[in-house]
């Protein structure tokens, strides 16, 4: 059976109250809600307890959920919520960061199926996760949503409780506070790769090439 015939099934399964429809999405599920919230919240121990978190209430929270709507981005939105939820109980003494480059890899496109330029973008990619790691989680949570999970703006604002206008203008923000982080790069020597690439994006409106991040569809 496909996994959205299976999921579609352990949904229903769980909406009548039977566990094994929970057991269903958590295995369909677990590793994605996780790397979200690695992302949000940058803490091994808080993102394994934040994504326990989401399949512990998730059999309530189903009860709330339209079977008509995509199943992944509607969780995401509760693993984007519970993750912020968790950074604010946080005390600071307890954030332990754990750096963002291993969490997921992003694709790398070979435009000319150079070498080269494919070492050069996994080298931007990891700046730019680097950089990922200085901005404000609220920031953080809609470049994750946005361009590592491609949801849509409509759907990003259902995660944060906001207008869409909001999130265009939390993302446009967090594009130039990257920018800020990576024009930080040390310049005195000869140019960087990512000082290279990052020449590339729209001067319009500072957006990385699809090649370092995602760009997700229309919406």
């Amino acid at each position: 059976m496909e996994d959205a015939a299976i999921e579609k099934l352990a949904i229903q399964d769980l909406k009548r109250g039977d566990l094994e429809g929970l057991r269903a999405l958590y295995e369909l599920h677990y590793n994605d809600v996780f790397r979200t919230a690695l992302w949000v919240l940058r803490n091994q121990q808080l993102a394994e307890d934040s994504t326990q978190e989401v399949f512990i209430k998730l059999p309530r929270k189903i009860l709330s959920f339209d079977c008509e709507r995509p199943f992944k981005p509607w969780l995401h939105v509760v693993a984007v919520n519970q993750s912020l939820t968790a950074l604010r109980k946080n005390k600071p003494g307890d954030d332990h960061t754990v750096p963002l480059d291993g969490v997921r890899d992003l694709p790398s496109p070979s435009p000319a199926g150079c070498p080269a330029t494919e070492a050069e973008i996994r080298e931007t990619q990891a700046a730019l996760k680097r950089a990922l790691g200085h901005l404000s989680p609220k920031h953080r949570a809609v470049i994750v949503l946005r361009y590592y999970q491609g949801f849509s703006y409509r759907e990003i604002a259902d995660a944060l409780n906001c207008k869409e206008g909001v999130v265009k203008s939390r993302i446009h923000n967090a594009i130039k506070r990257l920018h800020r982080i990576l024009d930080d790069l040390d310049d005195s020597g000869p140019e960087t790769p990512p000082q290279r690439l990052r020449k590339s994006r729209d001067p319009n409106d500072g957006m990385f090439p699809s090649s370092i991040l995602p760009i997700p569809g229309d919406d």
